[in-house]
């Protein structure tokens, strides 16, 4: 297998991993914790995180190492707008974490928290956002947005 197949396979994982971290979250999540459900969700939230930097470090090394010349991706919108919706979710996800850790630290295992509704709606909107960021892959990789 070519280090061009290989980068590319590892993308897909660690974004699989990513989604299937946050869906984890979706069934998770309610609005009130335990302080052992959160340092659970706290968990999965932590897998998300690795698997989110190794997306970027593995699709990096395709955008500027192997693979097509990186001006194949910088003049294509489809994947520009691909960037900027993973962006977003990775921006998103910061509020969710902060909750989870400051909850991680204070909460024994039986001690209940409310959850706040913005922490509940913003994991159902990085689970809606990241569905469309394989839509955008498959467009470009049809040729959308590229402007020939």
């Amino acid at each position: 297998m070519n280090t061009y197949l290989l980068f590319r396979y590892l993308h897909l994982l660690f974004l699989i991993i990513m989604v299937g971290c946050v869906i984890a979250q979706q069934f998770m999540i309610g609005r009130e914790m335990s302080g052992k459900a959160i340092r659970q969700i706290s968990f999965t939230d932590l897998v998300y995180g690795i698997s989110a930097i190794l997306v970027v470090a593995f699709g990096l090394t395709l955008w500027f190492g192997v693979g097509k010349p990186s001006e194949y991706y910088n003049g294509n919108t489809v994947f520009l707008m691909k960037i900027a919706l993973f962006i977003i979710v990775g921006i998103l996800s910061i509020y969710p974490t902060i909750f989870y850790q400051k909850q991680k630290k204070s909460l024994k295992n039986d001690e209940i928290t409310p959850v706040p509704r913005s922490v509940i709606l913003i994991v159902r909107t990085e689970l809606i956002l990241l569905l469309f960021i394989p839509l955008l892959a498959v467009l470009m990789a049809a040729g959308t947005g590229s402007g020939s």
